[in-house]
């Protein structure tokens, strides 16, 4: 059987801080976006989370793009390319940690 990979710590804790900033109106919204829908947090969250890669240090950034390559399975061409690792990386937790459930 496959065994999911795990989130190098780097990337994880990149995750949590960008989810602890967001509102919990904007966290649920993610959280109910489809997967293909994603590329909208692009044009808001993505040129956040752009800003948050630029306060790394040249050590941080160079393992959090090893980390997104090694997740992802592929080269990256450009921070875009990390920026868009990250954002699937918040969709996921907030999608297991903020969907809206119906309560009866």
């Amino acid at each position: 059987m496959h065994e999911p990979k795990r989130i190098p710590a780097l990337l994880f804790g990149l995750v949590l801080d960008i989810i602890h900033d967001m509102p919990l109106d904007v966290r649920v919204s993610v959280a109910d976006l489809e997967e293909d829908e994603i590329r909208v947090l692009e044009l808001t969250l993505g040129k956040y989370l752009q800003f948050r890669l630029q306060q790394l240090n040249e050590d941080r950034l160079e393992q959090l793009k090893e980390d997104c390559q090694a997740m992802a399975g592929k080269e990256f061409s450009n921070e875009i390319d990390e920026a868009q690792t990250v954002l699937r990386y918040i969709w996921r937790v907030l999608r297991n940690t903020h969907a809206l459930r119906v309560v009866k």
